[in-house]
């Protein structure tokens, strides 16, 4: 049986990680869900998150969490990235659909 260390506090992050590698989006999107949700002072499983919407094609999801947990954390710098990346893509997928 494996033991959890109560002290980790990012161990929903982590199995979430698992899941994405194995692109298993929902449950990767539920445990960093469940991660942010307990843990909102920390903005990397938002981050992640948004990585994940990104990844389902959900463009603009990602960049609705994203807008928003850039104003609670404006000096992070890879939030702002992937808000910046998820915009393009959304862009791009807006193009490709009006051609």
């Amino acid at each position: 049986m494996v033991k959890r260390d109560p002290s980790y506090k990012l161990v929903h992050s982590e199995i979430a990680k698992v899941y994405l590698g194995r692109e298993e989006y929902d449950l990767a999107r539920q445990y960093f869900e469940t991660c942010a949700s307990i843990h909102p002072e920390n903005p990397s499983p938002i981050n992640n998150l948004s990585v994940t919407l990104m990844h389902q094609g959900k463009f603009d999801e990602a960049i609705q969490v994203l807008k928003k947990h850039v104003e609670v954390f404006p000096e992070n710098v890879h939030l702002r990235r992937n808000l910046t990346i998820a915009q393009e893509k959304l862009k791009e997928t807006r193009t490709q659909f009006h051609r």
